[in-house]
């Protein structure tokens, strides 16, 4: 008897686990279109930020800051967003989680914890469809 409701008490709490927003898929998931990432001497203003993108003259800044040695690329800005994060540590990897019924987005990068004197940056382009806002600024 207590072996009966200790099962279904398992498998109560995996159903209720498993069916929870944070484990529930995405329906339209936030996916990185492209994505350049490296290391950099260069001192840049914010460690730790991110810098949102929204044309040519801004991605050339954020690309000469970084000393990025490739040429840059060129973004289709009416239909796509950049951003740019920066840390101490490596590995570092852009991560989105999307609001559909809101239209926002938030886009975080997530390294390692060891802390090194250069910069590690990834830069990604996102498609603006169905976004309005990226990290609570507007996206113009």
């Amino acid at each position: 008897m207590i072996r009966l409701f200790c099962c279904i008490m398992a498998i109560a709490i995996a159903q209720m686990f498993l069916s929870s927003v944070s484990f529930a898929v995405e329906k339209n998931p936030v996916k990185i279109i492209r994505q350049w990432s490296g290391l950099t001497n260069a001192s840049y203003p914010v460690l730790g930020d991110y810098r949102l993108v929204t044309d040519a003259k801004q991605l050339e800044k954020a690309w000469k800051d970084l000393e990025v040695m490739e040429e840059v690329p060129k973004v289709d800005f009416a239909n796509e967003f950049v951003v740019v994060v920066t840390s101490r540590g490596d590995r570092l990897h852009l991560l989105a989680k999307p609001d559909e019924e809101q239209g926002w987005v938030i886009i975080r990068g997530m390294a390692t914890a060891e802390h090194y004197p250069d910069t590690y940056h990834v830069i990604g382009t996102f498609s603006r469809e169905g976004i309005k806002r990226v990290n609570g600024k507007e996206l113009k």
